[in-house]
């Protein structure tokens, strides 16, 4: 819509044919390679892979994990598959790890003004005002089908209290 005012607009996502390129320099470099997407539902980069991964013939030594996660939650999950890699385990090994740590791995964001929401669509503006008016602060998760509310807060000290019971919660199994 923006586009059709005659609006600026940009994007960090790079296109189809650069994302290819990507990946055809990536395995002309290694032998095998293992591509942890960004979740599906936020960027369309696991489709576009995959459609390259069935019509390359050498597509086949690309390993592709939809993670369903984005930002913190995806990094921690590349840190402990890049050090498993550092130590030599093979593609297929990492890529079971990076599945069982994502099924693991949780991220809460605190969204501390609702305004920024409303700016980019994802909520009403008279929902923000009232919401930024009224000190309530939403706790969001990503998860593979989008991000969801988990939580409503008041407090900026609340966030603390959450988010040292969320720890608990976590490691009362060991």
């Amino acid at each position: 819509r923006a586009m059709r005012r005659g609006v600026r607009v940009s994007t960090a996502q790079a296109s189809t044919h650069e994302r290819h390129l990507h990946y055809a320099r990536l395995l002309a470099q290694w032998p095998r390679v293992l591509y942890l997407c960004v979740g599906s539902v936020y960027t369309g980069n696991h489709q576009v892979a995959k459609a390259w991964q069935g019509s390359h013939p050498s597509g086949e030594r690309l390993t592709i994990v939809d993670s369903g996660a984005a930002s913190g939650r995806l990094a921690v999950v590349v840190r402990q598959v890049a050090l498993a890699a550092r130590r030599g385990a093979d593609v297929g090994e990492l890529a079971r790890l990076a599945v069982a740590a994502l099924e693991r791995a949780e991220e809460f964001i605190f969204v501390e003004r609702l305004e920024y929401l409303a700016r980019g669509g994802r909520m009403s503006k008279t929902g923000a005002w009232f919401g930024d008016a009224l000190g309530l602060a939403p706790v969001v998760s990503p998860f593979p089908d989008g991000a969801r509310k988990v939580a409503l807060l008041r407090r900026p000290e609340d966030r603390l209290a959450f988010a040292c019971r969320q720890v608990e919660r976590v490691f009362a199994g060991g």
